[in-house]
């Protein structure tokens, strides 16, 4: 199995407070209303995809919680620029990547959104990795950006013979909520959490300063740090 190292682009506040959702869910009775937008509370019609002899419903709908301007992140510059516009501008920001977020986090009304999901360098595996400002190496590990989901990672670990923990949706993406929600897959009671796998964030801060995180720099920001000397790191093998 390789340990992950993440390329990703977080942003560490400006998110609407998550109980403002719960509580719009819990009027609604569910989080999988889906006509609803949850952080307003105002709904709108929902149209069944047209069939003949089906008309599609009319109704005026509203922006609900989608936020009104993108930036499309493709390179890191973008998320850098974008962040330091808010930042001044006290605008609000979210992060999107594929969306899946039934907590609502990559939406929000009148916000900035930075959308991810095109920021997807070549994925790369690392023999004996070390990370930035450490001196020993931790273990072989693949690489890849905040856009990238598991179909593709899949992809790159079939064709290069190694195992990663990952999900079990293929749509989803691996470097957004799923990793910094822990990232449970089928291999954790074995190998533990996704993020108990990393090895090393990159992060763009919400002053738009890109950082790097390990367990010898900005600890404070991904993982506890380790003495070197005189202590063994854990390294999980491929397979």
């Amino acid at each position: 199995m390789s340990v992950i190292s993440v390329i990703n682009l977080v942003v560490l506040s400006r998110y609407v407070p998550r109980q403002d959702y719960l509580k719009a869910s819990a009027n609604q009775g569910s989080q999988g209303n889906w006509g609803v937008c949850q952080a307003t509370n105002k709904g709108w019609p929902i149209s069944p995809a047209p069939t003949p002899g089906r008309n599609i419903i009319e109704g005026n709908c509203a922006q609900g919680g989608v936020p009104d301007y993108y930036i499309g992140v493709r390179e890191i510059s973008h998320a850098e620029e974008g962040l330091k516009f808010a930042n001044n501008h006290g605008i609000q920001v979210v992060i999107k990547n594929t969306g899946h977020d039934y907590m609502g986090g990559s939406v929000a009304p009148h916000a900035l959104a930075l959308w991810v999901h095109n920021y997807q360098p070549p994925i790369a595996l690392a023999n004996q990795f070390v990370p930035e400002g450490c001196k020993s190496p931790t273990s072989n590990v693949v690489t890849f950006g905040a856009g990238q989901g598991w179909d593709g990672i899949y992809r790159f670990a079939e064709a290069h013979n190694v195992t990663v923990v990952s999900g079990s949706s293929a749509m989803v993406g691996a470097a957004g909520g799923w990793i910094t929600g822990g990232g449970h897959g089928a291999l954790s009671p074995v190998f533990g959490l996704g993020v108990d796998n990393v090895q090393q964030f990159r992060v763009v801060l919400p002053n738009g300063t890109l950082v790097t995180a390990n367990h010898c720099r900005n600890t404070d920001i991904s993982l506890p740090s380790v003495e070197e000397e005189g202590e063994e790191e854990e390294e999980v093998p491929l397979v």
